[in-house]
């Protein structure tokens, strides 16, 4: 009884520590007035390494400007905000051990002191990778040249693209219920 209760605390932990493994936080210019800005260019970042997956990331970030009453332009000394993104990724192994308490010696005589049944370990690891990813998001005003937000997702990531691009959806919808942050 008490290794099934053990077994039901680890799967709850897991599943809280996945649902929080998401870190989304944002900074702004306290200076800066948002309400005057209306347009925005894109500008050079640090994009992922794949095309689909920038356009995809861009037109998302496009879509949540625009639910902002925000306007796109393509030329930039024309825009009141440029925007950028930065994407990066990392990837540590994870090497779970394992002890098998009921091997059994097979083929042939067991060491001195052991008996084939009971005594000896079976060692197995497995290994996974688990890649880890942060975006961050940047505003910068055109006429004053300056960063005025800076929003940050950090996520363990899901091992499916689909499960990964909700992760990206997840962490822009937080990310801009930030933006125009609120004055206190």
């Amino acid at each position: 009884m008490k290794q099934i209760r053990l077994l039901f605390l680890i799967g709850f932990l897991c599943c809280a520590v996945s649902a929080l493994g998401q870190k989304v936080s944002f900074d702004y210019d306290k200076g800066a007035d948002f309400s005057k800005y209306k347009t925005y260019a894109w500008t050079v970042g640090t994009p992922v390494g794949g095309k689909t997956l920038d356009m995809y990331i861009t037109q998302a970030i496009d879509h949540e400007m625009e639910a902002k009453g925000m306007q796109r332009i393509e030329t930039p000394k024309d825009a009141d905000l440029l925007i950028t993104y930065h994407a990066s990724g990392t990837g540590e192994v994870n090497v779970t051990l394992f002890a098998d308490p009921t091997y059994i010696m097979t083929g042939g005589v067991a060491p001195v002191g052991m008996s084939v049944w009971s005594t000896g370990y079976a060692i197995s690891a497995t290994t996974r990778l688990i890649r880890k990813g942060m975006l961050a998001i940047e505003f910068f005003d055109v006429k004053n040249h300056g960063l005025v937000w800076i929003g940050t997702a950090k996520v363990t990531l899901e091992e499916t693209q689909n499960k990964r691009l909700d992760q990206l959806d997840k962490s822009l919808d937080k990310l801009f219920a930030q933006y125009p942050p609120k004055k206190k």
